[in-house]
């Protein structure tokens, strides 16, 4: 019934903001930041669409986005070759979570210096371009439901919702739900 079924959500948000004071030290936006920036350390391959997440789904305050480092999306337009002479944070086969959060970050929290705002407004088709050819038929990224969600869950919140990678990323997404309602990590 849809009464037992608002029980049992309240019952797992609750264990949450349990855990999450717990864990966290409470459910204060820059405590929610921090925990999970310690959890991942430099590795932004996961930190930043985690806090990406939160901050579309309202959890760090007013000013979410400037909890949510900028990716650097230009990056993902350097041959792979060169990144061991820069100082790239985000795993290569992450690459299209890099541009789709890179996308989404730069859209709500534009880059202040002009030239730099510039160049990023002007990529955001030619990353559309590369996501686009970097996606399987299939709709899935690394056949990942987590790595194609914070895909999908960037370029959304980037205003990129009705963009074919899109749908093809949640109808993947849709396929792989479990009889238990989960998904598998990959």
């Amino acid at each position: 019934s849809l009464d037992q079924e608002t029980k049992t959500a309240a019952k797992t948000v609750h264990a949450a903001e349990t855990w999450l004071r717990h864990h966290a030290g409470g459910l204060a936006p820059e405590d929610l930041a921090r925990c999970v920036q310690n959890r991942y350390g430099n590795d932004n391959t996961f930190s930043v669409p985690i806090l990406a997440m939160c901050a579309q789904a309202d959890r760090l305050g007013l000013e979410s986005y400037r909890l949510v480092r900028q990716l650097p999306l230009e990056l993902a337009f350097v041959p792979q070759s060169l990144y061991r002479w820069t100082r790239f944070t985000v795993v290569s086969y992450a690459i299209p979570a890099l541009l789709s959060m890179g996308l989404l970050v730069h859209h709500h929290r534009p880059t202040r210096t002009g030239p730099l705002r510039k160049f990023r407004d002007l990529l955001a088709q030619p990353a559309l371009r590369m996501l686009e050819s970097m996606q399987p038929s299939h709709g899935g990224y690394q056949d990942s439901v987590v790595l194609t969600g914070f895909i999908v869950m960037g370029l959304c919140g980037a205003g990129h919702a009705a963009h074919p990678i899109v749908k093809k990323g949640a109808a993947f997404i849709a396929s792989h739900i479990r009889e238990d309602g989960s998904w598998p990590i990959d």
